[in-house]
């Protein structure tokens, strides 16, 4: 299983997906948790994985300039997977192609053909989408964005299916039990602080420089170090100055069970209600 081929159970987990009424994200999980991937790999897994279900519509309008007759389900998949890596992806052309040619099995001639026009003919390809229905373009199906652009207009519309399809940008916090803002911006390529550190003069003035602003809006997790940092929803780290959260100064306080808050907390902590602190008879009893 060392040399397990990601493509090969990226391949699989589509497979999963499409012929099942499973979640995407429950797919995923599954076929990560049942391998040995190394982290890179895993890496290309997911970001395929999701590439080709985001982009279906487009993937198959590719397709469908080469091969207008019909395909079998795994051919397409496969077919969906090579063109992904080919247009989305930062893939050596050779390399995507000679992979990909592998899963195909009896089609590999005709998925070899289609790979290597798309190659070919890409800049004819790319003009060819460009003039095609934004529905298509952005992967969405056309009854959504018929209804959008009757409501919003065609403009609007378009631009809700572009901003609905691209990927969630990630965002990720110092653990600064672990780490600090500077070494992580200073180790890591493509790492930017997020706006989410000028929130605080607009939200809670109270707040000051907490840790739990240390954040990060980054391409992809770069830091190899384990526990240096946690990746969440950036609004999820406003409930512990927005609660109020303090270091424990009471005896035996329980810890608080949220990843969002350690840093401040230093581990055990309690919750202080607006301004009632331990000797007021509003005081939250320790967590």
């Amino acid at each position: 299983m060392a040399d397990e081929n990601p493509r090969q159970s990226c391949l699989r987990a589509l497979q999963q997906w499409e012929s099942s009424r499973t979640f995407a994200d429950d797919v995923l999980h599954r076929t990560l948790d049942g391998s040995q991937l190394t982290t890179v790999n895993r890496a290309f897994v997911t970001e395929a994985f999701y590439g080709v279900i985001r982009n279906r519509s487009l993937l198959d309008f590719v397709i469908e300039r080469f091969r207008p007759s019909k395909l079998d389900s795994r051919t397409r998949l496969v077919l969906q997977l090579g063109l992904y890596q080919l247009y989305k992806m930062r893939v050596a052309p050779h390399a995507a192609v000679y992979e990909t040619v592998n899963l195909a099995g009896p089609a590999r001639s005709l998925v070899n053909a289609i790979l290597r026009r798309a190659i070919n003919e890409k800049e004819a390809v790319l003009s060819d989408v460009q003039s095609a229905p934004a529905y298509i373009r952005w992967s969405h199906p056309e009854f959504l964005y018929s209804r959008w652009s009757e409501e919003h207009g065609s403009g609007a519309a378009e631009g809700l299916c572009q901003w609905n399809n691209e990927p969630a940008k990630i965002y990720v916090r110092t653990n600064q039990l672990r780490s600090t803002k500077e070494a992580l911006l200073e180790n890591a390529d493509g790492a930017k602080l997020s706006p989410l550190n000028a929130w605080k003069s607009i939200i809670c003035p109270a707040i000051g420089s907490q840790p739990v602003w240390s954040t990060f809006r980054i391409q992809a997790l770069c830091w190899p170090a384990k526990c240096s940092i946690r990746a969440r929803e950036r609004r999820c780290w406003m409930r512990a100055p927005l609660l109020v959260a303090k270091p424990a100064i009471w005896p035996n306080s329980w810890p608080i069970l949220d990843p969002c808050w350690p840093a401040i907390m230093n581990r055990r902590g309690w919750l202080g209600c607006g301004k009632t602190w331990p000797g007021s008879e509003f005081a939250t009893p320790p967590l």
